[in-house]
């Protein structure tokens, strides 16, 4: 009974894993099957999770298990589910929790999409028959040759940076864990576990060349004729979205675990992210996230919101003290919209709640915190100012005598990151409509100011929506600016409209010809774009501009490039074509960076290096569907750095201060 659920649950979505495991209570009656016996792997994982700052969320934390349990009977594993699932960090938590209990445990990532097979596998010279091994190849040969004692080499020098730093981090664990723990399972001289990532799309190109591997021979055979074993201290892992190009024998071959992007959910996240806040910062915006999140996420995916007991009523009760009198706390129900929104992107909820966090610490580090010093500086300010962001009573009793401080500065900063950070992907028309759903989420009036004749004109004309050609929408005929159309610059000024931050142009009267196609009229969209680059920017994050044709996404991101100073920031384009590689890609970005110390590469000591990817969406799709070019720029913001190409292949190279 035990091995039919084990071995099955972990291959079913969330929704069916209930529906499975009434049917085997059916085929058993009176049958309970215990959980095998895992504890100090389970609490061990736990750890690991909480050490890296992330929440020991039950339903993530039992597909840890499943991981755990299906590495025991499977050398080949694939982890398939949506992006922001939790698929990386739970490989690399499972790693650190076996370190911490004395399984040294190293885990080598790569991305097989940003090569092509010859780059992969190895290549023949067709003039002097040599072979080159590529990069898969030798880390292969490096994992399969490693020291089998716990104080032998690691299998690649490179294992610790292109594991998003697992093993450092799994060797911290193992420095604390408890000797108790570690004899529960090996001893120091266990072999050192070396666990091969391959985080990329499928195609039946590459993956049907590991079918030896995957099968019960366990080798690895090259073009040249060379046959590598896989050691027992090997495992070969797949993280992947989908199976659809993968055939059936392949399939067959590994252990799958399908991980649902609804076991994961938002408020993991949220509950990450507010406990590195200070408790005043955390016990303003908590409130808020369970007011706010659930119902736009629902709205957003085109679905209606029944408010419970328990969530976001709770959440609205103890927001403020004013919350009775607001409409929207009296609400029980939200329905579902009509038209449903269509965003020009598709963004899963743990996305758009990533972009909001992301927006919520740029806005913290520079608008609160005057010059971007951090978040402690943000807290120190609103309480100099005795506008503390704790407090929303204070706030709440002055919204009879004036709409502009009708809402705190919690809810101000809260509100304009969630209309950008959650909607921002919507077009001019949505936009005003999701306007309304966050106005009736608000806790108290968010005091926007009202629009005026020239803000209308500009609206109607092209420069308030900021989605394109089709600005005439019901917001442009509104008597209240929306969230869309204000700026938050500092505490003390509150709302501005967007077409008040508009610098002057000057037209260059001393030049009697010039280059018109050089020339650049600021305008409220440029100006909108540029801020929120700065917020996304300061936070440490990329960004990423969608837009038809025309709508000036370059030349805002080019402006932007040049208001940061030279003597601190390098800033680099790169144009992307229907013809670009992810060899070009490479190529390109080692080109902006040079040789620091060791296998780290970046722009000169005391810059930072930010690229400006051009036409991102132009390079030709394969016949798979893939992008492989944008799979080189997805290997470097997720490992932060490539593998060499070069002798000596498999290295990794580490881009440092690159943006």
């Amino acid at each position: 009974m035990r091995t039919l659920r084990d071995m099955n649950t972990a291959k079913l979505a969330a929704e069916d894993a209930p529906l499975f495991s009434g049917l085997i209570d059916d085929l058993f009656p009176g049958t309970r099957a215990d959980a095998a016996p895992a504890a100090d792997i389970a609490a061990a994982l736990a750890a690991a999770a909480r050490d890296r700052g992330l929440q020991p969320h039950a339903p993530w934390l039992d597909k840890g298990m499943q991981l755990y349990d299906t590495g025991l009977v499977r050398h080949g594993i694939m982890l398939v589910g949506p992006s922001g699932s939790g698929k990386t960090a739970l490989v690399e938590c499972l790693a650190a929790a076996l370190t911490s209990l004395g399984k040294k445990t190293v885990v080598l990532r790569l991305n097989p999409k940003a090569l092509t097979a010859p780059q992969m596998f190895g290549s023949m010279d067709a003039a002097s028959g040599d072979w080159t091994d590529g990069v898969f190849a030798a880390l292969w040969r490096r994992a399969a040759k490693s020291s089998g004692g716990g104080g032998g080499a690691s299998p690649a020098p490179s294992s610790s940076s292109s594991s998003s730093a697992a093993a450092p981090a799994a060797a911290k664990d193992s420095a604390s864990s408890s000797s108790s723990s570690s004899s529960s399972h090996s001893s120091s001289s266990s072999p050192t576990s070396v666990w091969i990532v391959l985080d990329g799309p499928v195609d039946a190109i590459w993956i049907e060349n590991l079918n030896t591997v995957l099968d019960d021979n366990r080798v690895l055979t090259l073009a040249n004729g060379d046959r590598v074993p896989m050691a027992s201290h090997m495992k070969l892992l797949f993280e992947v979205e989908h199976l659809a190009n993968a055939s059936p024998a392949t399939v067959s071959r590994a252990g799958i675990i399908y991980l649902s992007g609804s076991e994961l959910g938002w408020r993991p996240l949220v509950g990450s992210w507010l406990a590195a806040k200070r408790p005043a910062e955390a016990a303003a915006l908590a409130p808020l996230f369970e007011r706010v999140v659930p119902v736009a996420l629902a709205w957003l995916r085109g679905e209606g919101f029944e408010v419970g007991g328990g969530g976001l009523a709770a959440a609205a009760a103890a927001s403020s003290s004013s919350s009775s009198s607001s409409s929207s706390s009296s609400r029980s129900s939200f329905p579902a919209p009509s038209p449903a929104p269509s965003p020009a992107i598709r963004i899963t909820d743990v996305h758009a709640t990533a972009t909001l966090l992301r927006l919520l610490d740029g806005a913290l580090a520079t608008i609160f915190g005057g010059g971007g010093n951090g978040v402690g500086d943000a807290a120190a300010a609103a309480a100099a100012a005795g506008d503390d962001l704790s407090s929303s009573s204070s706030s709440s009793s002055s919204s009879s005598s004036s709409s502009s401080s009708s809402a705190d500065a919690s809810s101000r900063l809260f509100f304009f990151c969630a209309a950008w950070g959650l909607g921002g992907a919507l077009d001019s028309r949505d936009r005003a409509r999701f306007h309304e759903l966050l106005s009736s989420l608000a806790p108290a009036p968010l005091g926007l100011p009202p629009r005026n004749e020239g803000e209308n004109a500009a609206a109607t004309s092209g420069g308030g929506g900021g989605g394109g050609n089709d600005e005439a929408t019901s917001s442009s005929t509104s008597s209240i600016l929306t969230l869309f159309d204000v700026a938050l610059l500092d505490r003390a000024s509150g709302w501005k409209p967007w077409t008040s931050c508009v610098p002057a142009f000057r037209y260059p009267t001393s030049d009697p010809r010039p280059d018109f196609a050089s020339l650049s009229v600021p305008t409220a969209e440029a100006a909108r774009l540029e801020a929120l680059l700065s917020l996304v920017h300061a936070a440490g994050g990329a960004s990423l501009l969608v837009g038809a044709p025309g709508t000036a996404k370059t030349s805002a991101a080019q402006r932007f490039l040049a208001s940061r100073p030279r003597a601190e920031a390098v800033t680099k384009t790169l144009t992307f074509s229907s013809l670009t590689t992810p060899a070009i890609v490479q190529a390109s970005v080692e080109a902006c960076v040079s040789k620091r110390q060791g296998r780290s590469f970046g722009p000169p000591v005391g810059r930072t290096l930010t690229l400006l990817l051009d036409d991102l969406g132009a390079p030709a799709l394969n016949e798979w569907g893939d992008q492989v070019a944008s799979e080189a720029v997805r290997q470097l913001l997720e490992v932060g750095g490539m593998y060499s190409l070069e002798k000596p292949i498999g290295d990794m190279r580490s881009i440092v201060d690159t943006r």
